[in-house]
């Protein structure tokens, strides 16, 4: 039962991830009509830098659990990689318990945010006016969403801890 629950955390984090990377596509191919409508056409957009910008931040926010399950992140492995598995699975515990700590804080503080731009249809102060409310979404979801990656690697350090278990990968 905890292999399935922990198979369909990384299956949701590996999800989103993929859906994630369209946006950078987007984000390209705004930035390019930019340069084109500017240095070409000589009229540029009151939009596109503003929209690229909150494209990106939905794209770094969304992406975190996908990177985390890939261990994409940085980290020292010149020295982990020369300790036991349990010596290791104890050091990935006390990362985890601060990844976890700070991932709650901004996920709670972004819902706050998030609700707020909700009930007081946040609009942005530039030119183009456009609604808030997705890019506000994005920090709670993103955050969630690496919050409960960060549990299901928490909970296989913690089996290789205890039991001696080999990693349950995804």
């Amino acid at each position: 039962m905890l292999k399935k629950i922990l198979h369909g955390i990384d299956k949701l984090s590996e999800s989103v991830g993929k859906l994630d990377s369209f946006i950078l596509i987007f984000i390209i191919f705004i930035t390019f009509y930019e340069v084109v409508a500017r240095y070409f056409i000589g009229k540029p957009t009151s939009w596109s830098n503003e929209l690229s910008s909150h494209g990106f931040a939905i794209y770094m926010t969304l992406g975190g659990a996908f990177v985390l399950l890939k261990k994409g992140h940085v980290s020292m492995d010149i020295l982990s990689s020369r300790f036991r598995p349990r010596l290791k699975a104890l050091i990935d515990i006390l990362t985890c318990f601060l990844g976890i700590s700070f991932l709650m804080v901004l996920t709670l503080r972004g819902g706050a945010r998030a609700i707020d731009a909700i009930f007081t249809n946040e609009h942005s102060t530039s030119v183009w006016g456009q609604t808030m409310i997705p890019f506000r979404l994005c920090l709670p979801v993103g955050c969630a969403l690496f919050l409960l990656q960060y549990v299901a690697n928490l909970v296989r350090s913690l089996l290789v801890l205890i039991k001696g278990e080999t990693y349950i990968g995804y």
